[in-house]
């Protein structure tokens, strides 16, 4: 196997800290709190996590591998929580989550510094128009998603999100 090129090597490591972080913001989360909605306008703890699993399957493609139909499809062609008629367990979620990870990440550490260059398979604001790009703002997504998974967390009087890993 080839060496890891130096500019994913901080991509990796935030992909591997949000895949403990995300498990971390779901431990011990009762569902029916996952599932409240703190007003209309906001997202749930359950839609967040099940968006979180369906775009670490949208990376896999963009990076090479087969896009997995995530919880039966009920994800499928929704724009946002009011368009999912049935929501994911948090088990379901947990342990796709706990699939998928470890299929990406391998296929991230096969990636080339020629591969990473090239062109980006969707336009993402603010990031260069490459593959690199791509990873670069989905790792920021995922920061983005798992802050308001720890916000929920505590809202609903569970403890802090730990950055401990998982064990």
């Amino acid at each position: 196997m080839s060496p890891l090129p130096v500019a994913l090597g901080p991509m990796l490591e935030q992909y591997q800290l949000h895949t403990s972080l995300f498990t971390n913001c779901l431990k011990d989360m009762p569902e029916v709190d996952a599932l409240m909605r703190l007003n209309e306008k906001v997202n749930n703890a359950a839609f967040l996590a099940a968006h979180l699993v369906d775009v670490r399957g949208m990376l896999g493609q963009f990076i090479g591998l087969q896009r997995p139909t995530l919880f039966n499809g009920a994800l499928e062609g929704a724009k946002g929580i009011d368009d999912i008629a049935r929501m994911p367990s948090l088990t379901q979620i947990a342990s796709a989550w706990g699939e998928i990870s470890p299929l990406v990440e391998g296929g991230l550490v096969r990636l080339t510094e020629e591969v990473l260059a090239g062109p980006a398979p969707h336009k993402f604001p603010a990031v260069s128009p490459t593959l690199l790009g791509t990873i670069t703002f989905l790792m920021h997504h995922e920061a983005y998603h798992i802050g308001q998974l720890a916000t929920i967390r505590k809202y609903v009087g569970l403890k802090a999100m730990s950055y401990r890993p998982v064990t």
